[in-house]
């Protein structure tokens, strides 16, 4: 298998292209020129094919993945908002673009090739929204508004259309601004990142007659850490042990111990990373996590200790300006 690693880089208009090594070393293999700043992917894995959003044409643009990882443009398929975050569906039938700036979020139909067709539904007066995904069910679709400090659910209903159900919503705490949303794999607990707090909740998650609750509210900081608060990113690795969040302001990866049922999280470490973090993965192999930093155009390379998670740095790469958003796909050769 070969890991491609796909990284937007918003004011280089371009994604660059990489495989990553077993030992965590980084390749380039191609730039793309992008019609427009490009922000946030999502891969449709079984079809092959990468979306991006871009603007100020705000559309998503559909890449053919080739067998050699490169990049095929192959469709433009127009928005109504300008799209800050972008996810599928497991069975690829659904693409779902956030829009921060329209307070809208937009669903799209994926056709038998994988191509992103019209929008099918519009759901406004969603105050910055900035998240949208599926539960790990595929039942329910999560959506942060980060302008209201809360998560609005919506089910799927017989006419095919997402219908809010009110009595679901989950309140943050004021101010707190729910940024993007991760599951447990057991499926029974979700965890937010809080942009604007700079806290990680922990939501339990309840079947549909039974109102989901959050179960504890942790800080990515140190107690006594005052200053400006600019959390961005969140991610789980696939054995459940560990989390990682990125914070901006501070140029930081945070640590934290996942207990055995998902429902407790204890902060471990803060690591210094690039500059400005926006966004960052942990591979295929939850051998590597893989930062890039929106200020200082590098992509940074560390490895995770296979038996407490710790992370060591070991490489970094110049990949464009502003990076934005970084995904990655197996390739069988």
């Amino acid at each position: 298998m070969n890991q491609l690693i796909y990284i937007s880089n918003s004011k280089s208009k371009n994604i660059s292209v990489w495989n990553i090594n077993k030992y965590g070393r980084l390749n380039l293999l191609q730039n793309v020129i992008t019609p427009g700043i490009c922000q946030p992917i999502a891969i449709n894995e079984k079809k092959k094919i990468l979306y991006v959003g871009i603007r100020p044409n705000f559309s998503i643009v559909n890449y053919l993945i080739k067998k050699n990882g490169f990049l095929k443009q192959i469709k433009i398929t127009k928005l109504p908002g300008c799209s800050v975050y972008i996810s599928l569906d497991l069975k690829n039938k659904y693409l779902f673009s956030s829009s921060y700036h329209s307070n809208n979020l937009s669903i799209h139909p994926i056709n038998s090739k994988g191509l992103i067709e019209n929008k099918i539904q519009l759901i406004n007066n969603l105050n910055k929204c900035h998240c949208s995904t599926l539960d790990l069910k595929q039942k329910i679709l999560w959506v942060s508004c980060l302008g209201s400090d809360c998560i609005k659910h919506f089910y799927l209903n017989k006419l095919k259309i997402f219908t809010l159900i009110p009595s679901m919503q989950i309140n943050s705490s004021i101010g707190s601004g729910p940024r993007h949303i991760i599951f447990h794999l057991s499926g029974k607990y979700a965890y937010v990142i809080n942009e604007l707090k700079g806290t990680i909740d922990v939501i339990k998650i309840y079947n549909s007659k039974k109102i989901s609750k959050i179960v504890q509210s942790i800080s990515i900081f140190k107690k006594k850490y005052n200053n400006i608060k600019w959390a961005s990113d969140i991610h789980i690795t696939s054995n459940n042990k560990w989390i990682y969040c990125s914070e901006r302001y501070t140029n930081s990866i945070i640590h934290f111990n996942v207990s055995k049922n998902g429902s407790f999280l204890k902060k471990i470490y803060s690591y210094k990373c690039e500059n400005q973090p926006r966004s960052f993965l942990i591979d295929k192999t939850n051998n590597f996590l893989l930062i890039i930093g929106q200020k200082s155009n590098y992509v940074q390379v560390m490895s995770i200790n296979k038996y407490n998670g710790f992370l060591k740095k070991i490489s970094r790469y110049y990949t464009g300006e502003c990076p934005s958003w970084i995904s990655c796909i197996n390739i069988k050769i």
